[in-house]
């Protein structure tokens, strides 16, 4: 790999929108030109259809970096659009066009410049992903450490930083470290909600039962504690306890937990409409269903199913593609491969296979 040419001059217009060069740079500026007419219209219509053009971004960002024009890229990353926060990582097949185009040592070079110079940039997961690829790991390492002791860095930054740290830790295969600094930052009560999930995410991917026999306490205290975001770390604790096989618990939690802040369940959904239509008591009735079905319990996801009114949909098969933050899909089924064995043993085998036939489509 080679770094990539010096940057020329910037387009008379100061603007980054158009790539002075062809190739990679060109074909990216045009895909962004076209998607950023639209993305406005796009975010109205749904928060997260605008997938299409935070690739396209990360694709022009790459462009810009290829044909040397640095500032223009770091600009391009310093400038909110479309959603209110983003994280640059390298797009799929991107890592192959960068390597083959010879780039990659000069964009992971860029971005280790950048974020010696403003570690606040949200270019850490691109950067770590290059740092793997080239086995500079530890290089990457001591950026993060030596970004998180800056003094002169605001404290949401440094929270920010000593996260990306951790998952750096985690992607070197540095378990232990990045455990030890999970608990000092729990133990010093800072930034907990993020560092008991990191803690859960950890437990379940180790199958760790006694990581997780620490970690699942300490997250039931961060959901009592009041102006907490609780719908994560319940996200969390309900994915743990179905992972593990720990279903009495999570039923158990889900139903008080209900039944504490929403009163007696099943009943009609919150005015509260949240992104894609559905209020944060259906997002728990969701995680509900999907713990019966784990259990095989289909006369409960049938009761589920009849008696609560706040699913948003007209048929129990549009329920796969209407959920929250991806939370109606926990184990070794889906939500409709739930819902289809609940219809089939309870004696409506074609709904069950129209379920079936709905999902098999979608996918």
């Amino acid at each position: 790999d080679e770094a990539p040419s010096p940057a020329p001059a910037p387009a008379a217009d100061g603007g980054a929108k158009k790539a002075s060069s062809g190739g990679l740079s060109s074909i990216a500026s045009g895909l962004l030109d076209a998607l950023t007419v639209d993305v406005e219209q796009m975010e109205e219509d749904s928060p997260y259809d605008d997938y299409a053009y935070h690739s396209a971004r990360q694709y022009y960002i790459l462009g810009l970096i290829a044909a040397g024009r640095a500032e223009d890229a770091k600009l391009e990353i310093q400038t909110p659009r479309g959603a209110e926060s983003w994280e640059m990582d390298i797009p799929y097949q991107g890592l192959d066009a960068l390597n083959q185009a010879g780039y990659t040592a000069g964009v992971y070079q860029f971005l280790h410049l950048v974020l010696t110079e403003d570690p606040a940039l949200p270019v850490w997961g691109a950067y770590a992903e290059l740092a793997a690829h080239l086995n500079k790991t530890d290089e990457m390492l001591a950026l993060a450490k030596a970004s998180v002791d800056r003094d002169d860095l605001p404290d949401d930054v440094r929270k920010q930083v000593r996260v990306q740290l951790i998952d750096a830790l985690l992607a070197a295969d540095r378990v232990d470290e990045a455990l030890a600094m999970i608990r000092k930052e729990i133990t010093e009560d800072s930034d907990v909600p993020v560092m008991v999930s990191k803690l859960i995410e950890i437990g379940i991917a180790l199958n760790d039962r006694d990581l997780l026999d620490e970690a699942l306490p300490q997250g039931r205290a961060v959901v009592m504690k009041q102006g907490e975001d609780r719908s994560r770390m319940i996200s969390s604790l309900v994915e743990a306890w179905v992972e593990t096989n720990r279903l009495d618990e999570a039923e158990g939690f889900l139903v008080a937990y209900i039944k504490r802040h929403y009163g007696n369940m099943p009943t009609s959904g919150m005015p509260g409409v949240r992104r894609y239509g559905i209020d944060e008591k259906t997002n728990y009735m969701f995680m509900l269903l999907n713990v019966y079905g784990q259990a095989g319990r289909h006369e409960d996801v049938r009761y589920l199913l009849d008696h609560w009114d706040g699913w948003g949909v007209a048929d129990v098969i549009q329920l796969e593609n209407n959920y929250y933050y991806g939370l109606s899909e926990f184990g070794s089924a889906s939500t409709l491969v739930h819902i289809a064995r609940a219809l089939h043993a309870t004696g409506q085998a074609p709904e069950a296979e129209a379920a079936i036939l709905y999902a098999l489509n979608e996918e």
